[in-house]
């Protein structure tokens, strides 16, 4: 980060002192001048004239200094609150430093008691630890840090309820408040410590809110909330000048902890020597003052000589000695120890699971709370090592590490998930080492300096394996006469060689090291990620992908460290023919890694063209060869395809129901691998991409309205992750009875922090007594973005329907039926030759026609173009544009989630009454539209004939002129009627099932399923009753998933001829209806009978193996249907399997008619 140079300049401390006395105690003046006293002046000669002020008057301390130490709620954030824009960073680190040392004994005994704490927190002593919060509240007053701290404990020990009275009484106090932001930071600091608040959504909330695209004003405010409340997240920052003074008007204790941050995040950033000394030099100014571990590796940088004693720890170079012998039984003792008595570390917990997995030993914990958060952080650690499908244990990791930003071993933490492939969070890691470490020797370029940081440390402690090791490390050159174990000699030889850009020579090492430990997985991730980029390097890409395929293959952790975008975009650039086989390696590749569904969908076609398929499916056949030696890849390959929104932009799709019957044909092939692992997922996707098809099926005007959310769908497959956070809410809109009286920010409320002086630093907050808001809130915007931007919400249909071509083609097709629109090839318009050809136009004529029809041509594709991106898009953010408009304030959100939840007995219920509410916004957004189609766009279309109407009278006497100017009179016509057409399209459809025949949907359902058997010839002999029987609207779902069943079956286990026989037959029984579903079996019958007896009695071990169906249909007929009368009987014999069900009409039928 460059500064701006600005010259101090010695300045007599009288004139110091009188420049302060003439602003006469007023704040802000103070705040202004002091602002230009800290920038220009040496800041010795500052800390001069400040003693001989406050002698003067105390006063001018609080003026000055704000509150450092306030006692009471009141106080905190107090201060001086006058923003004046930082000139020049350096300058408040030495404003800071003045304070710091007119209070050092005060920050000593803070960082001594902070250390404990933090070691309390994590090993779970939350009264002592509370009882330390206490002490340090009666000698130093209140801060940020310390409620953070109370949050943090509360939220770890279950204690919601005093979480939100803490807060209840700080609010309280600080409600009419007209400085600071205490209530603002507390309200979100209360979120990130809480175990139950989803740790990205907490990052979500965080980016919208403050989206770094407003005014310079807000941009300092936003940049010093992101760091405040999200470090590890917003470490990289713009512009760092404004965080210490926005921090100034908190407690000493905070800005001395911010401090701390900034400067490590500063040198980290730092891209010169220089620039690192310098912030070197600063933390061993404030370290010289309070002894802090915190800044002991700057230090160690800038200084090592100011360094005390106990930054050089025998037991810790111990510990790693042991540990880099191989001594891992030894290794283990001492990392208990080491955490209990001295301070946990995250390196020291990660060498803790290291060595228990190297002995091959299962978890064990490291201290006596089996709940503390650092036997969580171990425990899911451990297994993140040895599982090799560890997506959710690495969410778990990440929601503890959120809770816990405001713990230094946080750092180590977020390195381990988000560090390996971003180097400046790999130099914070390394600065958050409190002890002596030959690992520190990586901050330094020199090999001479980094020897001599060696030769310093053997000073204090005993000779050790290590120092010389090291050595060697920075000599590079490694010999294998050393006791440290082989696998860390073998990993540090390959990446020696790796960073002296010897990539033949790495790769050769790195996968001896693979092979060796294979069973070690922070080994193998360690040396694939190596490989891979060798390959890369090297420029050997078809191999790179190849190799990244095969381990994602094995378990998506071995690559978890892979940074592939690089790769990803050369492709993309390449068009993906430079050094790369047109194959399945390819195209898995782009389908894991590529963010962009077109770029998917490019390598899918032209791998299609390269097979000389027409469609997606007939892909089957071609690749099946390939399952014997490549079954993991085949399947997966296709069921990416299956599940994916891959298919979308492949030029022969040219609606969602091509794509469903694409994919469906592909997941009935993949359930149809009986002997697959993933067979049980497969027949869930085939049942999922099933029922989407018969909602299709089953919708009425489906040509008039192209608007429509599946909300079967939605709730069946996408609603059912918001449950926990829906029961979440339940339990705080419960908690909020007349009995508690909670009073906390409501942060899910429209806010700007707009102030009609910029000066003031001030977060103007809403309050509520309504703890539940922020849950009620993220509730409604959780379902409403499903609904919105699902596979099966608005979005996918708009853009399927209206926006991809369809809009496109229905406008232009009259125009271009007249033979007035040019098409356009490589952003140019090509002339027609319509009028030419027939008329024999002189080459004038045809290019002053062309240059006419070309403006218009223009004009109909802006406006085209123009309404779908200013009309045709979903707007939540007041940002977006478009006029399906979702944007609502938090009041309504919070009022429409509890009234649906009154209504509600059910979650289901619930998301169904919250949907109607999003359809009602849906129908008004729907009207907007359709008023805009008829006059803005409808306007536009005749303005655009007119002026044509008006242009081609240049040709009038000419002999074609009678029949352009009648084309273009019938252009007005055609306008009327396309707009007419389009308006009819804005209208919702009932996205509800209407009641429906069961006739009528068995034979939908078949239409459906023998289409994915089209090898199989089949003899129908169907049955139906005499009357037609009409089902409530809530079963059409169930009843297909019946009759999916049981035609599947017929398909898959009749006996092979041609034709195959089905019988399928419907009997009106009275109060009950028998449905019949007969056909030839190839099996031996008294076999299959007993099997189907076993599996109509064995429900959880057949579902174990997959043979499941048999088992569903009994689950849908009695407990979807609704009645344990409901009978399903099976049966074989004469060479026929004869299955029917009984099921009760009582409660499921409308009408018979």
């Amino acid at each position: 980060m460059k500064h701006k140079v600005i010259k101090q300049r010695n300045a007599p401390i009288y004139y110091v002192i009188q420049q302060i006395l003439n602003a006469k105690q007023d704040k802000k003046e103070c705040a202004r001048v002091m602002s230009n006293i800290k920038y220009n002046i040496y800041s010795p000669i500052v800390s001069q004239a400040l003693d001989s002020l406050f002698k003067i008057s105390t006063s001018y301390s609080k003026i000055m200094f704000g509150n450092i130490f306030p006692k009471t709620v009141s106080e905190l954030g107090e201060g001086n609150s006058y923003f004046f824009k930082s000139e020049n960073i350096l300058s408040d680190f030495d404003w800071l430093y003045i304070q710091i040392s007119k209070n050092s004994s005060a920050l000593s005994e803070f960082v001594n008691l902070r250390t404990q704490i933090e070691k309390d927190i994590l090993l779970g002593h939350y009264d002592i630890a509370l009882m330390t919060l206490d002490r340090i509240k009666s000698r130093l007053g209140l801060s940020i840090w310390y409620y953070e701290m109370k949050l943090l404990i509360y939220s770890y020990s279950n204690k919601e309820k005093e979480s939100l009275e803490l807060l209840t009484s700080i609010n309280k106090e600080k409600e009419n408040s007209k400085h600071g932001f205490v209530t603002f930071l507390l309200s979100y600091l209360y979120k990130r410590c809480s175990k139950t608040y989803s740790a990205f959504a907490f990052d979500s909330e965080l980016e919208n809110k403050f989206r770094l695209n407003r005014t310079e004003f807000q941009k300092d405010r936003y940049s010093y909330y992101l760091f405040r409340l999200n470090f590890y997240k917003s470490h990289q920052i713009q512009d760092f000048s404004p965080i210490l003074i926005m921090e100034a008007t908190n407690s000493l204790i905070d800005r001395y902890n911010i401090f701390i941050n900034l400067i490590k995040t500063l040198f980290a950033n730092s891209q010169t020597d220089e620039e690192k000394k310098i912030y070197s030099s600063y933390a061993v100014k404030f370290y010289r003052k309070n002894k802090d571990p915190q800044l002991a590796p700057l230090v160690a940088y800038g200084n090592i000589k100011c360094l005390s004693e106990s930054y050089f720890n025998s037991e810790y170079i111990e510990l790693l000695e042991h540990y880099y012998s191989g001594r891992y039984d030894i290794c283990l003792t001492k990392c208990r120890s080491f955490i209990i008595n001295q301070l946990p570390s995250f390196d020291i917990v990660k060498i803790y699971c290291r060595s228990l997995i190297a002995l091959n030993r299962s978890y064990s914990e490291i201290c006596s709370n089996q709940d503390s958060i650092l036997n969580l952080i171990s425990k899911y650690l451990y297994n993140a090592m040895v599982e090799y499908e560890n997506d959710e244990i690495l969410t778990h990791l990440y929601q503890i590490n959120k809770n816990i930003y405001g713990l230094s071993l946080a750092c180590g933490l977020d390195n381990y998930l988000y560090g390996e492939n971003d180097t400046k969070k790999g130099v914070l890691n390394i600065l958050s080492l409190s002890y002596f470490d030959p690992l520190l020797c990586t901050l330094f370029k020199d090999k001479d300096i980094k020897n001599k940081y060696l030769d310093y440390g053997k000073l204090f402690i005993k000779e050790s394996i290590l120092f010389d090791y090291q050595r060697m490390r920075n000599n590079g050159q490694l010999s294998t006469n050393t006791e440290i174990v082989k696998y860390i000699v073998d990993t540090d030889s390959a990446i020696i060689a790796f960073q002296n850009n010897q990539y033949e020579k790495a790769l050769v090492l790195w996968q001896s090291v693979l092979q060796e430990n294979k069973t070690i997985l922070p080994i193998v991730q360690c040396a694939i990620e190596y490989i891979y980029n060798c390959y890369v390097n090297l420029d050997k890409k078809q191999e790179a992908i190849a190799f990244y395929i095969n381990y994602y293959l094995q378990g998506k952790a071995f690559v978890r460290k892979i940074d592939t975008s690089s790769l990803v975009e050369s492709l993309y650039r390449e068009k993906y023919k430079k050094g790369v086989k047109n194959g399945i390696d390819l195209q898995l590749f782009i389908f894991i890694n590529a963010k962009e569904d077109e770029r998917k969908s490019a390598v899918l076609e032209r791998f299609c063209l390269y097979k000389d398929v027409e469609q997606v499916s007939d892909l089957i056949p071609e690749l099946e060869l390939e399952m014997r030696n490549d079954r993991k890849k085949i399947e997966l390959y296709f069921y990416l395809l299956a599940s994916e929104d891959i298919l979308r932009h492949m030029v022969y799709i040219t609606s969602t129901k091509m794509i469903l019957e694409e994919q469906q044909k592909i997941a009935q092939y993949l359930s149809s691998l009986s002997d697959s692992p993933n067979v049980k997922i497969y027949s869930e996707l085939n049942q999922e991409i099933l029922d989407t098809m018969v909602v299709y099926q089953s919708i009425k005007k489906i040509d008039k309205s192209k608007i429509y959310v599946n909300q079967a769908a939605l709730m069946k497959y996408d609603f059912k992750e918001y449950e926990g956070l829906y029961n979440q809410f339940k339990i705080q809109l419960t908690s909020s009875g007349s009995t508690n009286s909670f009073y906390i920010v409501n942060t899910a409320s429209d806010w700007t922090d707009i102030n009609k002086d910029p000066s003031v630093i001030s977060a103007k907050v809403k309050f509520t007594s309504k703890p539940f808001i922020d849950s009620a809130c993220q509730v409604f915007t959780s379902i409403r973005d499903r609904f919105l931007f699902s596979k099966f919400g608005l979005k996918t249909y708009l853009s399927t329907s209206i926006r991809h071509g369809v809009l496109e083609g229905v406008l232009r097709s009259g125009y271009d039926g007249l033979h007035l629109l040019l098409t356009t090839e490589n952003n140019k318009y090509i002339p027609i030759r319509y009028w030419k050809n027939k008329y024999g136009l002189m080459p004038d004529e045809q290019k002053d026609l062309m240059k006419i029809l070309e403006k218009f041509s223009r004009g109909i594709n802006v406006a085209i173009d123009n309404f779908k991106d200013e009309v045709l898009q979903i707007k939540v953010e007041e940002e977006d544009k478009g006029f399906f408009d979702y944007r609502i304030t938090s009041d309504d959100m919070c009022y429409a989630t509890v009234s649906c939840n009154w209504q509600a007995k059910t979650y289901d219920e619930f998301c169904m009454f919250l949907m109607e509410y999003l359809l009602k916004m849906t129908n008004c957004s729907l009207l907007k539209i359709r008023n805009n189609i008829n006059c803005s766009l409808k306007d536009t279309f005749n303005k655009l004939v007119d002026n044509l109407y008006q242009e081609i009278q240049i040709f009038k006497g000419k002999h074609f002129y009678d029949d352009l100017s009648s084309a273009v009179i019938s252009a007005r016509s055609e306008t009327r009627q396309k707009i007419a057409h389009i308006e009819n399209w804005f209208y919702l459809q009932d996205a509800k099932f209407e009641d429906f025949s069961l006739v009528k949907q068995m034979d939908a359902v078949w239409s459906i399923t023998s289409k994915m058997y089209p090898n199989i010839l089949v003899d129908l002999n169907f049955s139906g009753p005499g009357n037609e029987i009409i089902l409530k609207s809530a079963y059409v779902i169930h009843i297909s998933d019946m009759l999916t069943i049981f035609y599947n079956n017929m398909f898959s286990y009749s006996k092979v001829e041609s034709p195959r026989p089905f019988k399928i037959e419907v009997t009106d029984e009275g109060e009950y209806i028998r449905i019949l579903f007969e056909n030839n079996v190839r099996e031996d019958e008294n076999s299959l009978n007993e099997r189907f007896k076993e599996m109509l009695k064995s429900d959880s071990r057949l579902q174990m193996e997959g043979r499941s169906g048999l088992v569903k249909v009994n689950k849908i007929i009695k407990a979807e249907l609704g009645c344990d009368q409901n009978r399903l009987e099976i049966k074989a014999e004469n060479g026929k399997c004869k299955a029917s069900v009984l099921i009760n009409l009582k409660d499921i039928c409308v009408r018979k008619c």
